[in-house]
């Protein structure tokens, strides 16, 4: 096989190495964009007297549900521990955020 039909090939079997990655680090910056922004509207709310975990359980649901998606695709332990940890965080702020309102 020459050089051209591995590269006609490749081209054909969809995403490449570089698109996959450019792709999955988009998905990292666009979290930070998200943890800045919930960050900064809980600092606002907490100025205001107001509640603030709804911000908490977005940011630790994105965390949980990234760390299950990785334990299943990886499979260390590592992913699976502290996704359990980030579901229990994300439930007792639930909790918390039902009963303080």
């Amino acid at each position: 096989m020459n050089k051209e039909e591995i590269l006609a090939r490749v081209k054909n079997e969809g995403i490449d190495e570089r698109e996959q990655q450019v792709l999955s680090q988009s998905f990292g910056f666009g979290a930070i964009v998200v943890v800045i922004l919930c960050f900064i509207f809980s600092i606002i709310k907490a100025i205001e007297g107001q509640s603030f975990y709804e911000f908490g359980i977005i940011i630790f649901a994105y965390l949980s549900a990234s760390n299950f998606y990785q334990y299943k695709k990886i499979g260390e332990k590592k992913y699976l521990i502290v996704g359990i940890f980030t579901a229990i965080t994300v439930i007792l702020s639930f909790i918390g955020y039902f009963l303080i309102r």
